[in-house]
């Protein structure tokens, strides 16, 4: 058994015998681009958020878009006390 986190699941898939190194790389270059067409470069943001509980972040970030009229949300909720925000620059 294997297992992978975010890029690391292509490395994964190749481990595991089930996607060749070739194809793996033509698929990270794909949903690199295909993110970087989502999202532009210089327009959004990201910070890891290190200690709260989920409850707390999404309560904060619902206080910031209130205020603010922005995007931000929980773009990774890696582990307990462990996500990633992002939104608008």
């Amino acid at each position: 058994m294997v297992l992978g986190h975010s890029l690391g699941e292509y490395s994964a898939l190749v481990a595991a015998g089930a996607l060749s190194v070739t194809d793996a790389l033509l698929l990270v270059h794909r949903r690199g681009s295909f993110m970087q067409e989502a999202v532009p470069a210089g327009t959004g943001l990201m910070a890891a958020v290190l200690g709260p509980e989920r409850s707390e972040v999404d309560r904060v970030l619902e206080g910031v878009r209130k205020a603010t009229g922005g995007i931000v949300s929980v773009a990774n909720d890696n582990c307990p006390g462990q996500c990633v925000i992002a939104g608008e620059k």
